[in-house]
């Protein structure tokens, strides 16, 4: 299972879908995975991996972020089960964004995503609140190892 809030859920979600055959299931909270670019007042757009010249770089961002992997997740056909979600107040307009993201998993595994919107800014009330169903949601998927008797 891997799950990340914020940087952590643009991790998550390009984690998931470079490598779906290492995930049993995944949880973005309040996923930073702007498309097509994060909002000025992000730290994404202040972030070296995002620069070139030590500004923004457009290019770097697309090659890094979700959607360039997009079409490579689905070719893998590996379908790793996600739960998404966002406060509906998030100062970056996540819920946007995120509300794009399950739209292309829901048509690509329609039984096998969650979206959730609650009340709440880019903070950690929403996670706090939300990251226990996360949590479940994922932990649904997972089986226990099986142990070989001596």
């Amino acid at each position: 299972m891997i799950a990340g809030l914020s940087a952590g859920g643009f991790g998550t979600v390009n984690a998931v879908f470079k490598y779906p055959e290492l995930c049993i299931s995944a949880a973005a909270l309040s996923p930073a995975i702007y498309s097509p670019t994060p909002p000025a007042h992000s730290s994404a757009m202040q972030v070296a991996p995002f620069q070139a010249g030590g500004k923004f770089d457009q290019a770097s961002w697309d090659r890094l972020n979700y959607t360039a992997s997009w079409e490579g997740y689905k070719s893998k056909k590996v379908v790793v089960p996600m739960c998404i979600n966002s406060g509906d107040h998030d100062t970056f307009s996540i819920a946007y964004h995120s509300a794009g993201l399950f739209q292309k998993l829901f048509e690509y595994q329609p039984k096998l995503v969650e979206y959730r919107v609650v009340d709440g800014d880019h903070e950690w009330l929403v996670w706090r609140d939300t990251i226990g169903d996360a949590i479940k949601y994922m932990s649904g998927f997972a089986s226990r190892p099986q142990v070989a008797k001596p």
